[in-house]
């Protein structure tokens, strides 16, 4: 009959077997944390058909749009567990959301000397377009307003599922960077906006994924390192 737990000095209050349980044969056997994962994943973001390195949430959410928490990414939270770094590469590609920011007019306005005129005398347009193929992209938003200590100034933010990502501070739609996000191509006059979404983002599908292209990928960037 179980009589309880057994604790050396304590006196027993039953007849029976006592037991105590030590963890030292699991830490004999546990697996060690400072090793290299490397997953295939189809994923809605990020750089497809190359090695990421993931040391940890941050970088989840930097690389890949997405929580470490995301349904999506749920073999890629199991592997952080236990290893230092995951070697994740996105199998799949898509198409790239976009959007127009603003009006694209042709010359005469505060931007006009920025925008390039086509044949009709009207410009292209400023387009923001994702970095990545995928739905995910369909999550960013661009934000335009003026800026609260230069009124000639207006402020583009970038969001991610309403979260701001990116600021930048600029006179003319030229003087535009690139960031993490998005890229800015065309030209055209600023305008605040409450917000523009990209939209057009999909994901497509890895058709001619092989485990055998996978191993033979992984060698040669374990290679190279």
């Amino acid at each position: 009959m179980n009589g309880g737990t057994f604790a050396p000095g304590v006196e027993k209050e039953r007849a029976g077997i006592y037991f105590r349980f030590t963890s030292a044969a699991n830490d004999r056997l546990s697996v060690g944390e400072r090793g290299t994962v490397a997953l295939p994943l189809e994923l809605s973001w990020g750089a497809p058909k190359t090695f990421v390195e993931i040391n940890g949430p941050d970088d989840v959410l930097k690389k890949y749009g997405l929580s470490v928490n995301d349904s999506s990414v749920l073999l890629l939270k199991e592997a952080m567990k236990r290893s230092q770094t995951v070697l994740a590469y996105r199998v799949n590609e898509g198409s790239k959301a976009e959007t127009v920011i603003g009006e694209s007019s042709g010359g005469g306005g505060s931007d006009g000397d920025d925008e390039e005129e086509g044949a009709s005398g009207q410009s292209n347009g400023l387009r923001a377009v994702a970095k990545f193929g995928g739905m995910k992209g369909n999550d960013i938003q661009i934000r335009v307003s003026e800026n609260v200590l230069d009124s000639e100034l207006f402020d583009v933010t970038t969001y991610l599922n309403n979260v701001a990502v990116n600021r930048q501070s600029v006179r003319r739609s030229s003087e535009l960077q690139d960031n993490d996000w998005v890229s800015f191509e065309g030209s055209g006059r600023l305008q605040e906006t409450a917000g523009t979404n990209l939209s057009g983002g999909t994901n497509s599908e890895a058709r001619t994924w092989t485990t055998q292209t996978f191993y033979r990928l992984l060698n040669m960037s374990v290679m190279t390192r």
